[in-house]
């Protein structure tokens, strides 16, 4: 189809499926031969008369790759890989400009990516290049542990801001550490902390592009199946980057957490695949603080048999047995445990991830990641030595500055001229 009749056809009050194949693939033409004025005008009228798709925003980024404007193309090209996450297209391009601004590490996550959904994608030349400088600049394996921090963000800058400085106050000077982000911000100010702690520490972001709500008051926190299947796979998506780029360790956190500045090396210590530092939580308001780990289904706080049947005393005192068990400093055996959790490479290598389990009812990933571990074969623990403070409300910032005074905290900003 000439040019010249593209719109013409825009016109059309319903455009089939093949026939918006052949004006992408006509638009693609376009660009190929340098003629982009010309296909951004004809993106326009698709836009206009069709819609978005990933189809077309990622034309739109490849135009602004060749225009050299990599951070125009970057955000373009997201888009369409959060509209349709199995866009090999656009996740080939993200490789190619990561590439070539030497973030070497996401370019490898992009392109793994885009190699499993089309392997074939390796077969040209020109990917193959891109594939053997990207090999040639990944990080050296250092006699050090490399461990990957990660974190969904959806954050209030406020408690954003507690849980960056608890991660500059971390000890750790026995690992290489890298930080990986998927800013998930409605808010700009939380975005640009993100950038903030980027521009002084080794981290990677990958945005989202979503614009969910996430409502969170001083009662509790709403969730729904489209928001935790959500995290999910943002939590998938880090896992993807940390086995990708080879690392030893995955420490998953949740960004409303602060720890204790020993948090990592104790973790570490215990010599666990999976292993969750403990917090302690007021689900609610008027009921007493709760771990986020429990001993089996949904939260169930308490052992018993398989058909064992208990009077309500005998639950109430086991599940005290079990609180107070996990009030002293420990390594415990649990059977669910999340948010903070250092997982070795050696279980995410046996496939534990927070996919759902479909013949699984329970709600949230995190029992999901818990059921397949123990399906494979991985015990879970819990850390009880140095428990984690949790900003679950706005009005536990009132005490943040306690708990970090009390725990050595040296940084109390991002500015060094904060230290003390």
């Amino acid at each position: 189809m000439p040019p010249t009749d593209l719109e013409g056809v825009f016109f059309m009050t319903m455009i089939p499926e093949e026939l918006k194949k052949e004006i992408i693939n006509t638009i693609s033409s376009m660009i190929e031969t340098g003629n982009t004025y010309e296909a951004l005008q004809s993106i326009e009228l698709y836009k206009n008369q069709v819609g978005m798709d990933a189809d077309i925003l990622c034309l739109e980024g490849i135009i602004a790759f060749i225009d050299n404007n990599y951070s125009l193309a970057l955000e373009l090209l997201g888009k369409a890989n959060a509209m349709e996450r199995e866009h090999v297209d656009s996740l080939h391009n993200l490789a190619v400009i990561h590439c070539k601004l030497g973030h070497y590490e996401l370019a490898n996550y992009y392109l793994k990516k885009a190699a499993g959904y089309a392997p074939d994608i390796l077969s040209s030349d020109y990917t193959r290049d891109i594939a053997k400088e990207i090999e040639e600049h990944l990080p050296e394996k250092q006699e050090k542990k490399r461990i990957l921090i990660g974190s969904p963000v959806h954050q209030k800058p406020e408690i954003l801001e507690m849980f960056l400085i608890s991660l500059l106050n971390l000890d750790k000077n026995e690992f290489d550490i890298t930080y990986l982000f998927v800013d998930d911000n409605v808010e700009p100010e939380s975005s640009e902390l993100l950038t903030q702690f980027q521009q002084n520490n080794r981290a990677f972001i990958l945005k989202s592009f979503l614009n969910d709500a996430y409502v969170r008051n001083e009662h509790t926190h709403v969730w729904n199946e489209q928001l935790i299947w959500k995290v999910a796979g943002f939590k998938n998506d880090i896992i993807d980057f940390c086995l990708y780029n080879h690392y030893d360790f995955l420490f998953l956190i949740d960004s409303d957490l602060v720890l204790h500045p020993n948090t990592l090396n104790q973790l570490f210590a215990a010599n666990k695949e999976i292993v969750s530092n403990i917090f302690w939580t007021k689900w609610q308001p008027d009921v007493i603080e709760l771990p986020q780990v429990w001993v089996k289904d949904f939260y169930t706080l308490y052992h018993s048999g398989r058909n064992e049947k208990l009077t309500p005393e005998e639950i109430s005192k086991r599940t005290l047995e079990f609180l107070l068990m996990l009030k002293k400093p420990g390594i415990y055996k649990v059977g669910g445990l999340g948010a903070c959790t250092l997982i070795a490479k050696s279980a995410l290598e046996k496939g534990v991830d927070f996919s759902e389990i479909e013949n699984v009812s329970f709600w949230g990933e995190d029992r999901h990641f818990c059921i397949r571990a123990a399906a494979l074969g991985i015990d879970l623990f819990v850390d009880t030595h140095y428990p984690a403070f949790h900003i679950y409300r706005e009005s536990d910032l009132e005490n943040v500055h306690d708990f970090m005074a009390k725990n050595g905290y040296s940084v109390f900003a991002f500015s060094t001229s904060s230290q003390i």
